[in-house]
């Protein structure tokens, strides 16, 4: 926090608590926190200031330099410090259509992963909390963290993990766009990036078709389990979507048919690939896949005429290769394995 170009930390807790003896009665408190070293070298903890709310505090964040969001029960509350009340005067406020179990602050937009009603985009302007847009389908929301300028990756209670786009030239957009969706084997709690590859990797490595930078982007289940993600273009899309369908129809014995070009509107878990899959397709090698992609495509320009073979796909991503089947296990091998968990 920042006042008259001081700056000052501190730590802000969300509480709620729930009266036994009255069913149905709750509350909740918002509590600064200031932490310092005493004579001893002990650390000392001392509470500044507390605001009492009438339900359970859900989620909190900070805005700006000196102002605080948090959601109280089904409503959003944003206070600013007041230097000399020592207080968190209210600043505006906005009811919600159900609780925000998470918020983040991006830019002038303010993210709510809301607990029935997904992502929730809030912009703060005249004083006002407004609503700018939200995603178009009602999720159970649970976490969300923004990873490009115009996509939002959120999770819900489901174990659903999708990708929602805002596009730039659309800003009146009221919906985002689903443009991929996954279901994992666990409800994802947190999203986080950094640099966890092998010490063998360089830690600036890009890939062909990655579009999530060269931070790796790590999920944590609320299992324990976690969960690698990498956002693709549509061009590594392709070229996987391509091998997935080439193990999975190999694996069960039906007739191989390369996969039709995409429609105007596609099915947002259509851009799912399984990356347990491809760690199979690894194990097997490039012999595997020189030879299950020699054998499917015999009479392709027949059968299946219009279609994308697999070369040009390959060669549209990884350029033109000597061995395009060793090229592209090879990319296979490096996404699969770009971090260790």
């Amino acid at each position: 926090m920042e006042l008259n170009g001081n700056l000052y930390q501190y730590v802000t807790l969300g509480t709620g608590s729930i009266n036994p003896n009255l069913p149905g009665v709750s509350g909740g408190r918002v509590i600064v926190l200031s932490l310092r070293r005493n004579t001893d070298g002990m650390v000392e903890i001392r509470k500044r200031t507390q605001v009492i709310c009438d339900e359970p505090v859900y989620s909190l964040a900070p805005y700006g330099s000196s102002s605080l969001l948090y959601c109280s029960g089904t409503k959003l509350y944003m206070r600013a410090f007041n230097l000399d009340t020592k207080k968190l005067d209210v600043i505006a406020e906005t009811k919600l259509r159900s609780s925000a179990v998470q918020i983040s602050v991006s830019e002038q937009l303010i993210y709510l992963s809301c607990a029935s009603d997904s992502i929730l985009a809030v912009k703060f302007e005249n004083n006002k909390l407004v609503e700018t847009f939200s995603d178009e389908v009602a999720r159970n929301g649970f976490h969300h963290v923004k990873l490009l300028q115009d996509l939002v990756v959120a999770t819900d209670k489901q174990y659903s993990i999708v990708g929602l786009w805002q596009p730039r030239n659309k800003p009146t957009l009221q919906s985002l766009t689903t443009i991929f969706e996954a279901d994992l084997t666990s409800s994802v709690s947190r999203i986080r990036r950094g640099i966890c590859r092998p010490p063998w990797v360089p830690p600036t490595r890009h890939l062909p078709g990655v579009i999530s930078g060269t931070e790796n982007v790590i999920a944590a289940g609320v299992d324990g389990s976690f969960f690698q993600l990498t956002i693709l273009d549509e061009r590594a899309l392709r070229l996987l979507r391509f091998v997935q369908k080439l193990y999975r129809e190999e694996t069960t014995g039906a007739p191989f048919a390369p996969p039709e070009p995409e429609p105007e509107s596609r099915d947002p878990r259509t851009a799912h690939i399984d990356g347990d899959l491809l760690v199979a397709v690894v194990r097997l090698g490039v012999d595997w896949l020189r030879r299950v992609v020699e054998r499917s495509e015999e009479g392709r320009e027949h059968a299946f005429e219009g279609s994308e073979g697999f070369q040009s796909v390959a060669v549209e991503l990884l350029g033109d290769k000597e061995d395009v089947y060793e090229a592209s296990m090879r990319y296979v091998d490096e996404l699969v394995n770009d971090a260790i968990l």
